[in-house]
């Protein structure tokens, strides 16, 4: 909605500037460099975003608290990663 408003604004003082007006040549040279700033950031976004995409994700591996090696990949766990990897002994007391 206030798109239009604004392209008005932006007429007028191009207008302006099209007859010589020092502020008005000033603000569109402003006005132009913003848009060519977002111009030049959404080439770099879309450049390094297609980057990421072609080298693909990390994949993270860490330890569980029960000493399984868990991949960020992985959905769930299989029955081999649920076993921890140190064999505990049992207690020679003979209590649990």
């Amino acid at each position: 909605m206030a798109a239009v408003p604004a392209a008005a604004i932006v007429a007028l003082v191009a207008g302006r500037a099209s007859f010589g007006s020092e502020w008005a040549i000033a603000v569109c040279y402003g006005l132009a460099s913003v848009v060519m700033a977002g111009i030049v950031y959404a080439f770099f976004f879309g450049l390094c975003t297609g980057l990421a995409v072609l080298v693909g994700r990390e994949d993270i591996v860490a330890r569980t608290s029960r000493g399984a090696v868990r991949r960020e990949s992985d959905q769930s766990p299989s029955e081999d990663e649920l076993q921890p990897s140190v064999e505990y002994l049992p207690n020679p007391s003979g209590g649990s």
